[in-house]
């Protein structure tokens, strides 16, 4: 498109300095193409204008064609069941993306799928709160379970407050059909929640899971509690982290092969009856399906003195192993560097594919020149995935 014309065109893109008599023609020569620039800029706005509003029409139109519309209601509900995670045990969620009711505020289907989807309300959480907040959550978990229809549900309560009797009641009403339980209460609260709910009605609790420091200050109340939970033929998966004391070897009417998980986390103080070594292979012999094993373990003199002559203790389905190792702690001193390989050596995992080693050191490094574990990873069916090393070792044991 050609410029208009101008008397001008040889002094432009140059120093030029118009005269006075120069500046008012350029004035009145530009006085046209602005005018016309003007008219431009509004047909411009109004082709853009008229874009938005056929943009919005072709997108709400599209909208209709969208193929996930015509996904039936049925494989909709399956989806909404994949996409919320899952565990043996249910952890409460920290947002509300991980719970059903992400799938509510979409669009007035999506509501009416999740609503009429047991399986989306089968799991439960009550977080801590002082009584009033708790009557209002209670009321709550009232109707989130109703939605569940007779499945097993799973439940996560992280309480902290005295209100054991308002939780019992919660617990006692659908008792029966509790499939996994993940307890954060102190040991009172634990007691009042037993009470209310006799062994014989949790015929279907496959996994319990006992977290964080809420047992250090009754811990007669907490195996008396966790005995409550031993005495179930259905459990599957047993977790327990930060319990202050608890006899381990006097459980030995549990019947640790039903387990297929287990997570044995106790406060490491050098006192009470902490989770030896020795302790730990008594109970892996016994607990011969177990999938998963995590242990927090200290080195005792019993392991030192008796484990070398023990026969090998074989865990066929065991995939994922997780040992801690609590090592010169309130004097238990560890005596000789090969202990270690004596405990591992009497384990055959021929199905191990994670393995996660760490320890807490209180003078001398345990693994200064071996790696005691390496008899782990050289068994020949063996086929390590994921190997997580958190301890001292030398530089040389590497050459194992």
């Amino acid at each position: 498109m050609e410029h208009p014309s101008s008397r001008f065109h040889s002094v432009l893109h140059t120093n030029h300095v118009p005269s006075p008599l120069e500046i008012t023609e350029i004035h009145d020569l530009l006085r046209a193409p602005e005018q016309e620039i003007m008219q431009i800029d509004a047909e411009i706005a109004k082709l853009q204008s008229r874009r938005v509003v056929l943009d919005a029409f072709v997108a709400a139109h599209r909208a209709l064609l969208s193929p996930i519309r015509r996904i039936p209601n049925e494989i909709l509900a399956e989806i909404f069941v994949t996409c919320l995670p899952y565990s043996s045990v249910y952890h409460c969620p920290t947002t509300i993306d991980k719970t059903p009711l992400k799938f509510m505020s979409i669009c007035k289907n999506w509501k009416r799928v999740a609503l009429s989807t047991p399986r989306l309300w089968c799991r439960a959480y009550l977080v801590g709160a002082d009584v009033e907040l708790l009557k209002g959550q209670i009321r709550g978990i009232d109707m989130w379970l109703q939605r569940s229809g007779e499945l097993p549900l799973s439940l996560s309560i992280d309480n902290h407050h005295q209100n054991g009797k308002l939780l019992a009641q919660v617990f006692e009403r659908c008792c029966s059909r509790w499939r996994a339980l993940d307890l954060t209460l102190t040991s009172p609260t634990l007691m009042e929640l037993m009470k209310a709910v006799p062994k014989e009605n949790m015929s279907k609790l496959e996994a319990v899971s006992i977290r964080k420091e809420a047992f250090v200050d009754d811990s007669p109340q907490f195996t008396e509690s966790l005995n409550h939970f031993l005495a179930l033929r259905s459990l599957r998966a047993l977790h327990l982290y930060n319990y202050a004391t608890f006899d381990h070897r006097a459980s030995v009417g549990f019947r640790w092969e039903q387990l297929t998980e287990l997570t044995l986390a106790p406060i490491v103080r050098g006192e009470g009856h902490t989770l030896t070594l020795l302790t730990a292979l008594d109970i892996l012999s016994r607990a011969k399906n177990l999938r998963s094993c995590t242990m927090k373990l200290t080195a005792g003199k019993d392991a030192i003195v008796q484990n070398r002559t023990q026969p090998a203790i074989t865990l066929p389905f065991l995939h994922t192993l997780d040992l801690y190792l609590a090592i010169n702690l309130s004097g238990v001193s560890y005596a000789n560097q090969d202990d270690a390989v004596h405990i591992f050596n009497r384990l055959i995992t021929p199905s191990l594919k994670t393995l996660t080693i760490g320890s807490w050191i209180g003078t001398v490094p345990p693994f200064s020149v071996h790696i005691p574990f390496l008899c782990l990873l050289s068994q020949p069916s063996v086929k390590i995935e994921t190997l997580n090393i958190s301890c001292h070792l030398n530089p040389r044991s590497y050459i194992d």
